[in-house]
């Protein structure tokens, strides 16, 4: 699934169990019981916290790099700075439930989050760039394993409806599909975030294709700063 090719190669994102069976090179066998949270503010009698607490309601601000586009990817802007305001923002159809995972053979994967339970929710991860190439709403999932270890990942973006002035080309190989994803997490200390470019084989093969970054951006974060701008009045 090429879901799961996006997050084995970002590590600590890969916050989900997809696998159903257990052998050499598996993740463990699992299940996962899904329950709605009725709000934002509703704790999860699982993890014993909500939404609220482990969605800062803030307004970023970070120098965002576009890369050097390469041979096998054609960008615009690129191999240039700007300055990015952006946020993480609860609509009013978000889904929000508490996920309990249940893993065999967890002990053979010291140091993984893979097997924890966590909060998931469908949010909207809002970019605006001063360069003009981002001015878009895109839902992404957010996952938070406790108030301070947080992620979030839309896995394909639909680039070629952007509002902004981004533009994005693939010049990489016949038979492979180029698809866009944006990545971040947030933990007390630092709020982040990149646009990735990845090529899909078409060939049915499980091998991942390339990935290459096409900007990232990071946000200083000062958790209890009652000046923080709010997302909400983003």
């Amino acid at each position: 699934m090429a879901g799961a090719k996006w997050a084995a190669l970002l590590g600590a994102l890969a916050l989900g169990c997809s696998s159903e069976s257990e052998g050499e090179g598996e993740p463990p066998r699992h299940t996962e019981t899904r329950r709605s949270l009725e709000s934002w503010n509703a704790v999860s009698p699982l993890l014993g916290f909500s939404l609220d607490a482990a969605l800062p309601d803030e307004l970023y601000t970070a120098d965002l790099v576009w890369n050097e586009r390469s041979d096998d990817v054609r960008f615009s802007p690129s191999g240039s700075r700007t300055r990015l305001s952006w946020c993480l923002a609860v609509h009013d159809a978000a889904r929000i439930e508490e996920v309990d995972v249940h893993c065999d053979g967890v002990e053979a994967l010291p140091n993984t989050t893979r097997c924890d339970d966590r909060i998931e929710a469908e949010l909207l991860l809002r970019l605006r760039s001063e360069d003009g190439a981002l001015d878009d709403d895109f839902p992404v999932t957010y996952t938070a394993l406790s108030t301070e270890s947080a992620s979030f990942r839309a896995e394909e973006l639909g680039f070629s409806a952007f509002n902004g002035s981004f533009v994005i080309t693939s010049t990489g190989l016949d038979g492979e599909t180029l698809r866009l994803g944006a990545f971040g997490s947030i933990d007390p200390r630092q709020a982040s975030g990149s646009l990735l470019a990845e090529w899909e084989r078409n060939d049915g093969s499980d091998t991942p294709g390339a990935v290459y970054t096409v900007a990232n951006w990071a946000s200083a974060r000062t958790p209890g700063d009652t000046g923080v701008p709010r997302c909400a009045d983003f």
